[in-house]
């Protein structure tokens, strides 16, 4: 993030920036972590529709960052989230 942050910084921008890795259903995320650690047969992912919630104000269906704009102006290039949570296993064990 940081590094996003200086190039922007760099390049004179203005404005509103997302320094967002790339979109990921959540439940995709969560399965995941839980393969990379091992845990996939001990848990049980669920996804369930947003309206079961039964959240008093609307929810949109897509609800992430969208990092287009920072990687126009930076070039700058997302890593994918496998390697951020294969790092972080292997820092933990």
């Amino acid at each position: 993030m940081a590094k996003g942050v200086c190039l922007l910084l760099e390049r004179g921008c203005r404005g509103t920036f997302n320094l967002a890795g790339l979109p990921q259903r959540r439940s995709d995320l969560a399965r995941l972590f839980a393969e990379r650690l091992g845990k996939e047969r001990e848990v049980e992912i669920v996804e369930k529709d947003v309206d079961s919630f039964g959240f008093a104000d609307a929810r949109p269906l897509k609800s992430y960052l969208n990092n287009t704009k920072v990687v126009q102006h930076t070039g700058i290039d997302f890593c994918a989230m496998q390697e951020l949570i294969d790092d972080y296993v292997a820092k933990d064990t």
